[in-house]
């Protein structure tokens, strides 16, 4: 027996480990299941007596893992031991590990087989550079047990909580030599499966995959895949980075499933972002590509990023080493336009300069972003010190390269006619138009949040950066405004200017400010920003658009918008998604009477404890999908006010809600009559006690997958009445509550 006084049971909700004979977690309550996951205290022997434990370092796919001490000799070792926690349990002797029920026997033997191989590959592989050294693996206690070297260092994911971002070359540079490993992996027949940041360790500069615990063989079926998926509930320890097939089952895993996660990994070291999961974008969540979030990631860089997460996997680099050739070849060809670029500075023939200035002119009222009564803001910044100096070298570099490159049989400029004169003009002037927009943040559709490059800066200006404000202040006034407060009025008439100082980016004019009608992603990626004081000074009564207004702003802590007019807004999508800090949101005041689109509206405000949104009236709203997914602070909704009688998805609606206890909505408003997909609608609710769905009209839904996954608190659901008629899918609909099939 082990000693009650050791802390051997592990908290599955929040890994906190606590004494053996507890029945509730001491750090966050949670109360523990018949068969709480129970670790091997440190000082168990292991290995004929070679390896002590000495420390439990966490869990991952099917395995436990400690830090020991080896004897002989002597040295730090990783040690992981199998068990699969959904269907595996310690006896009471606080050693043997054994199927949780006799008829999970089956495939508990095949997962330690499956174990084991992965074990007995990597050992044979034990040369290569870049991958765990897996030293052996042996059996003992009813399981199996793989022993590799202790790697002193960071993972990847720490690495990224304090630097956000690599740029392409850095973050190659750091996969690289993982990639080449991997080649090799797949080689000989073995699949990761679970390649995110959190298993690249980083030592002394060097990346190390690690946690082959969930590593299958190529040739494993679809089915015994979809078992093993099954056992490690997601597979993934971090959703973002789980190919489509992993997240299905139905598709064989192989080399492309780990080109999925490769390519997710380089997206959230490039981006700063995490990737939506496939889940989540089979359904229509979007996932910007990089070229849409960050300023100098070319658009080959960010197709070959892109086609790496491809959904579906012929659509995907087939191989690891298919994969790093383009990655690789990305990178040469920027080196050579580079270098050329150089050489056609020092020697390219002068171009038109009646062509610049139009080009200028045009560019000066190309777009707007903000009107005030008389003028409107530009999303350029055609009159701002650093950003005239960029925008006037874009210039003339893209003209430069229009005259080195132009057309191959190109006659001489006096051999033209006026006519071909003036056609050649427009064609230059299309093409200066359209790479100035990617490089100063120009959009022709003032679509702030969804134009390559222009999340990077502050209204075109090139200078600054979106995170490096730490406040956003609209003031009424441009008394006593600096020298280098730049024009951002679409007149260019000097109504509407910008400036920063010492991290605050003020917006000024004589006057209040009208925000366009299209707000798409006006404020979207100031990354460090804790406050927008929109005081009295704008006016939002034209605003029909309001998608990814917020987005991303993850350190954004207070936001009052009760002076906002939404009257006239068709959508907000994505409005706040991302937003993680912020914890109070009133929204009492939003007129939402046109708004047919909430898709995703508050997804991952993960710190959002206090939410109104009593007097919504959703009478038009179409989709209402991930609309609270993973607003896992939340305690209370009141949505009484919802009428969904138009809405046709509630896919993962209220899915990660995990500390939602009391959801209030109104049966007679709160229709489902024209819902197709209610797949995830209230999985991981983990607190909610009771849930009353007998008046949902279930009679045209198709899936109910993962419905009520895990919804271990419910005591009270009502479901007995659903018209699964047309329902097509609904594996794993009840798993994990009380009804579980």
């Amino acid at each position: 027996m082990t000693d009650q006084s050791l802390k051997t049971i592990l908290c599955g909700k929040c890994g906190a480990l606590n004494p053996d004979h507890a029945r509730w977690c001491r750090s966050c309550g949670a109360t523990f299941p018949e068969n709480p996951v129970r670790i091997l205290p440190p000082g168990t022997m292991l290995g004929r007596g070679n390896f002590i434990i000495t420390a439990f370092l966490g869990r991952g796919g099917s395995a436990l893992t400690y830090k020991a001490r080896r004897e002989d000799p002597e040295e730090e070792v990783v040690i992981r031991e199998y068990y699969p926690e959904e269907i595996a349990m310690r006896d009471l002797d606080g050693y043997r590990v054994r199927p949780a029920d006799p008829d999970l026997e089956e495939d508990y033997e095949q997962g330690l087989e499956q174990f084991m191989y992965a074990g007995d590959t990597l050992h044979s592989l034990a040369g290569i550079p870049n991958i765990i050294r897996v030293r052996d693996t042996f059996k003992a206690y009813g399981t199996a047990y793989i022993t590799g070297d202790y790697i002193d260092g960071l993972p990847l994911s720490a690495i990224l909580q304090q630097k956000r971002r690599f740029t392409f070359d850095e973050a190659l540079d750091c996969l690289e030599p993982v990639m080449k490993a991997l080649v090799q992996v797949h080689g000989a027949g073995l699949i990761h499966g679970n390649i995110n940041p959190s298993n690249i360790m980083m030592s002394n500069g060097e990346a190390c995959l690690i946690d082959f615990s969930t590593a299958g063989s190529s040739s494993d079926s679809a089915a015994g895949l979809q078992e093993r998926l099954n056992r490690k509930e997601t597979g993934i320890s971090r959703r973002g980075y789980a190919a489509p097939e992993q997240m299905t089952g139905e598709e064989q895993e192989a080399e492309w499933t780990d080109v999925y996660g490769m390519a997710a990994t380089l997206y959230r070291m490039i981006t700063g972002d995490e990737p939506e999961d496939a889940a989540a974008r089979m359904t229509g969540f979007l996932l910007p590509p990089p070229a849409d979030i960050v300023a100098g990631v070319t658009l080959d860089q960010s197709d070959v990023i892109m086609e790496g997460m491809a959904l579906e996997r012929d659509a995907r680099y087939q191989s690891m080493e298919e994969f790093l050739n383009a990655l690789e070849s990305c990178r040469e060809e920027r080196k050579a336009a580079a270098a050329g670029e150089e050489t056609r500075k020092k020697s390219v023939h002068p171009v038109l300069p009646e062509i610049i200035v139009l080009i200028l002119c045009l560019l000066i009222g190309a777009a707007g972003l903000f009107a005030i009564r008389r003028s409107r803001l530009s999303g350029g910044s055609s009159s701002a010190g650093s950003g005239e100096s960029t925008s006037a070298e874009a210039v003339s570099t893209e003209a430069e390269d229009q005259a080195g490159e132009g057309h191959t049989e190109a006659l001489p400029e006096q051999a033209l006619s006026e006519e071909e004169k003036t056609a050649q003009a427009e064609r230059a002037q299309e093409e200066e138009i359209r790479h100035l927009r990617a490089d100063i943040g120009v959009s022709g559709d003032m679509r702030m949040g969804g134009n390559p490059e222009v999340n990077a800066y502050v209204f075109g200006n090139t200078g600054i950066r979106r995170e490096d404000i730490e406040a956003v202040i609209f003031v009424n006034s441009l008394e006593g405004k600096p020298a280098d407060a730049w024009d951002v009025s679409e007149e260019g008439n000097g109504e509407v200017l910008a400036w920063v100082r010492e991290g605050r980016l003020y917006i000024g004019a004589n006057g209040r400010i009208s925000l366009p009608s299209d707000c798409t992603g006006l404020f979207s990626f100031y990354t460090n920003v804790k406050t927008i004081d929109f005081g009295s000074g704008i006016d939002t009564s034209g605003v029909t658009d309001m998608t990814f207004m917020f987005k991303q702003d993850m350190q954004l802590k207070n936001l009052d918008l009760s002076g906002f007019d939404t009257s006239r807004v068709e959508s907000t999508d994505r409005m706040f998604t991302q937003c993680r800090s912020i914890t109070s949101l009133d929204l009492s005041g939003f007129d939402t009477s046109r708004n047919t689109n909430m898709l995703g509206m508050f997804a991952h405000c993960t710190a959002l404890t206090d939410l109104d949104v009593s007097s919504f009236d959703t009478a038009k709203v179409t989709t209402m999908a991930f609309l609270f997914y993973n607003c896992s602070a939340v305690r209370e909704l009141d949505i009484r006010s919802f009428d969904t009688s138009l809405v046709k998805s509630g896919r993962c609606m209220f899915l990660e809600c995990k500390n939602l206890r009391n959801l209030y909505f109104d049966p007679e408003k709160f229709r489902t009559g024209s819902m197709t997909d209610m797949h995830s609608m209230f999985s991981n609710c983990s607190s909610l006690a009771s849930l009353d769905v007998s008046s949902f009209d279930t009679g045209n839904v198709t899936d109910m997958e993962y419905m009520f996954y895990k919804d271990a608190a419910l005591t009270e659901l009502a479901f007995e009445n659903f018209d699964m008629s047309r329902v097509e899918k609904r594996q794993d609909m009840l798993t994990g509550t009380r009804w579980e099939e």
